[in-house]
């Protein structure tokens, strides 16, 4: 079972609506304002399942995205999509 949620795809429209009731939720200040600025994400890879977050403004907001909020987010793809005790990558583009 953990072998089989380690090499499944999520569809993009899935994770794009997780995200918007994501920023609905954490829509305040403090290190997650940054999902204001995210535009999409979408599954680029499977075993590990990779994640790719395409923020809108320039190169280095996508340089400096702080720690907390990509371990944040693993942890938000992991309790949503039953993804515990699965290793989860974020990019952000």
């Amino acid at each position: 079972e953990t072998y089989d949620k380690w090499q499944d795809r999520i569809q993009t429209s899935h994770l794009n609506d997780w995200l918007q009731d994501l920023k609905h939720f954490h829509h305040g200040g403090g290190p997650t304002s940054i999902l204001n600025s995210v535009r999409y994400v979408t599954q680029v890879k499977a075993r590990p399942p990779t994640f790719a977050f395409f923020l809108s403004g320039s190169k280095k907001k996508k340089e400096n995205v702080p720690n907390s909020v990509a371990k944040f987010l693993v942890g938000a793809i992991q309790n949503s999509f039953g993804l515990e005790g699965i290793p989860v990558r974020v990019l952000f583009r």
